[in-house]
Order: C-alpha cells, then structure tokens, then sequence
C-alpha cells in the first residue's frame, strides 16, 4: 500500500490538516473553532462527486445544507 500515491496524499493530507487545526487553536477557542470540523461533510461530498465520480442524491444534498444551517446558528450564537 506504501506504493500507492493516494496513501501518501492522504498522509501529507491528514498531517496538515493537524497542522492547520493547531494553529486554528491558537487563534481561536475551541467552542468556535470545534464546529468548523463539519465544514469536512461539505468538502467530502464535493470531492466525492467531482473527483471520484459517486452519485449525490438530492437528500444527500439536503442534509448536507442542514448541517451547514446548523454551523451557521452554532457559531453566530
């Protein structure tokens, strides 16, 4: 598996985003910062659509607006 390009794309990948969590808590608290993390559902389903081609449902599209309505009340309050 150590050949495979992805497995090495999704290590630097899983390293920076440690990197980048650490310096976002050094800016912020963590009861703002925390909710950020669903922004990942977001990017998930792009990348599942765009880069690998999987089919997204209308529903799935939905749930995915609500947990970003819900990051929206979450963090503003």
């Amino acid at each position: 598996m150590l050949t495979t390009p992805w497995v090495w794309v999704a290590i630097l990948c899983t390293f920076l985003a440690g990197v980048a969590w650490m310096l976002a808590l050094t800016r912020f608290g963590l009861t703002y910062a925390f909710p950020f993390t669903g922004v990942s559902f977001v990017l998930i389903l792009l990348a599942g659509a765009f880069l690998f081609g999987e089919h997204v449902s209308i529903a799935r599209i939905a749930g995915t607006l609500l947990v970003v309505l819900g990051l929206i009340v979450v963090v503003r309050s």
